[in-house]
């Protein structure tokens, strides 16, 4: 994992210092000069952590729902049954 992460650093380096490009950027009524390579990198920054965020919501709905089928699962397994009655059978053929 830490190769990966070097070759990622080492990428991301290059890609910074090949594009020195000064970029105006405007947003929301803000205006500042930087480089094309800092505005890509940010960019993706930011797309990772909305990503991340979203993805945070729908663990915890997820795991909501895992709790839930949980309870009904010991609910049911608390539950006697008859001998003899297994359930519904399919039908033969």
């Amino acid at each position: 994992m830490v190769v990966v992460g070097f070759v990622l650093l080492v990428a991301v380096t290059a890609f910074v210092v090949q594009n020195q490009d000064v970029v105006s950027v405007r947003f929301l009524g803000w205006q500042y000069q930087t480089q094309v390579g800092l505005v890509a990198i940010g960019a993706a920054v930011v797309g990772a952590l909305i990503v991340y965020v979203s993805a945070l919501f729908k663990h915890r709905e997820l795991r909501s729902h895992i709790r839930g089928v949980e309870a009904r699962l010991r609910e049911a397994e608390q539950k006697p049954t008859p001998i003899g009655d297994e359930g519904p059978r399919p039908p033969h053929p």
